[in-house]
């Protein structure tokens, strides 16, 4: 079986002014799914197996990217307050990605999160 996440999150600021990335909405799409079972059983097994994937899935696979943006707000939180995006650099959304642009002694440096 694959199991696909489908977030969508978007990207403001906290209280202290660090950025912070939101999880608007989860959902998951399940395919591949193959049962081996007695062909007059067969489908009666893969509609109640659908029917309890339908209904537990998101709640097994959507803290997955809740965790993975709670890391990322910890970086994003630790970068800030060694460079502050506000005074040394910019944080721009993007529609694939969030793109960290500071500048270095050599000029502007991009970072793609």
């Amino acid at each position: 079986m694959t199991v696909n996440i489908i977030s969508i999150a978007h990207l403001t600021t906290d209280k202290d002014g660090s950025p912070k990335v939101i999880l608007e909405s989860c959902q998951t799409t399940y395919e591949n799914l193959v049962v081996k079972a007695l062909n007059g059983v067969k489908g009666e097994i893969l509609q109640s197996l659908k029917s309890l994937l339908d209904k537990f899935m998101p709640d097994v696979m959507c803290p997955v990217p809740d965790m993975m943006l709670t890391l990322l707000n910890g970086m994003l939180k630790d970068m800030s307050g060694t460079v502050p995006p506000s005074s040394s650099g910019a944080l721009q959304n993007t529609p694939n990605r969030l793109l960290i642009n500071f500048p270095t002694a050599y000029g502007q440096k991009m970072c793609y999160v």
